[in-house]
């Protein structure tokens, strides 16, 4: 089987995240190409009741990977310190105070994924349409720097490549608590395609949509 990554972006939210980026004249993410990813890196005879899907993905042989620039304003990118501090913020209830700095983040540079991801996750009790909102932007945005036709892997273990999974895992958890089953199942989907060491629990999600049953929290 060949597997090719599709666009789970809205047309809306697709033109926003272009306009975006014209209107800072901003670049799309940068894109370092690895080593091909081999499916015999992991260990299959280790692991037991894998769903059918991981037997798609070692069929498929070695797949290309991806490492994706991180932007964080302000910050070195290995210590993401405003970032950290919004999540203190928000932890001891200033939930205000922690989305201005993520704003003030995304003010400077659009493209600084992590700050759309956890705008989604402060979002996301209080307002699924919201969150979906802001998890949606963050992956428009890295959806262009993604190649046409891209069948690899972007895995969880560069942490350049968090921030983006971060926004596929919230948008599809979004879809899933709205109802909408079958986009929430494309989401899972591909984070398991991208991410096969399915560090966030994707493939078991996929299982739960792919028989419509209700998000449960």
């Amino acid at each position: 089987m060949t597997w090719s990554y599709r666009s789970l972006m809205s047309p809306a939210a697709a033109e926003t995240a272009a306009k975006a980026l014209d209107a800072g004249r901003l670049e799309p993410l940068a894109i370092e190409e690895g080593e091909p990813w081999d499916p015999e890196e992991i260990e299959w005879d280790d692991l037991v009741d894998l769903p059918a899907i991981f037997d798609e993905i070692r069929a498929a042989g070695p797949r290309p990977e991806l490492r994706m620039e991180s932007v964080v304003p302000f910050d070195d990118p290995s210590e993401h310190g405003t970032i950290l501090s919004a999540i203190d913020r928000f932890d001891r209830g200033d939930v205000a105070a922690a989305e201005e700095m993520l704003h003030a983040l995304l003010a400077t540079d659009v493209r600084c994924l992590d700050a759309h991801a956890h705008l989604g996750t402060f979002a996301f009790d209080r307002s699924p349409e919201l969150a979906l909102e802001r998890y949606e932007q963050g992956a428009a945005i890295a959806e262009r720097s993604i190649p046409g036709g891209f069948g690899g892997v972007i895995r969880w273990g560069w942490l350049e490549n968090r921030p983006f999974l971060r926004c596929l895992h919230g948008l599809g958890l979004c879809l899933w608590r709205l109802r909408r089953f079958e986009e929430a199942g494309a989401a899972f989907e591909a984070m398991v395609w991208l991410n096969p060491g399915d560090n966030q629990g994707a493939s078991a999600c996929l299982a739960e949509v792919r028989a419509s049953r209700p998000w449960r929290g």
